[in-house]
């Protein structure tokens, strides 16, 4: 066989092999920038207040006393001064942590504002509480709804 035959029988390999991998190693970065980077409902999420609070394991209405970043690991710790408990523990001072980045879910530390009061969805992991953008958290001027629903049926601690 001729350095020509076996030049051009290798080429054509090394296309095929490009043709394969290429669309496929595009596909897998897709994915995992996907599930890096994007933060969407399931589709069976509810922003509804009975949906929220049934998906929480503790709901309360707090100010924030404060707001710690920590760098290392991209979390935020804030602490909150509880005013109303209606699901988990009725504890005065609570701490919650959400993700500093909201590609990840988090709600960051802008959106927790010292002496501000949240209406705070969150659940349990490892005995710590996490709170995110889709938990239902939020300011209390934006939680009329949910305060209605929540004084109206549901058990205040």
């Amino acid at each position: 066989m001729s350095i020509a035959a076996i030049f051009f029988r290798e080429k054509s390999m090394l296309v095929r092999s490009c043709l394969i991998i290429l669309p496929v190693s595009a596909f897998l970065s897709l994915i995992a920038l996907h599930d890096s980077c994007a933060c969407s409902p399931s589709p069976s999420y509810s922003s509804a207040p009975a949906a929220l609070r049934r998906q929480a394991d503790e709901v309360f209405l707090g100010q924030v006393r404060s707001v710690v970043v920590h760098e290392s690991s991209d979390l935020v710790s804030v602490r909150f001064r509880v005013s109303r408990a209606w699901k988990g523990s009725n504890r005065k001072i609570r701490n919650v942590i959400t993700h500093v980045d909201s590609a990840t879910c988090g709600l960051g530390q802008e959106f927790f504002l010292k002496g501000r009061e949240y209406l705070v969805y969150a659940t349990k992991n490892s005995q710590r509480l996490f709170t995110g953008s889709l938990s239902g958290t939020k300011d209390r001027a934006n939680a009329k709804a949910d305060l209605k629903y929540l004084n109206k049926g549901a058990r205040i601690l």
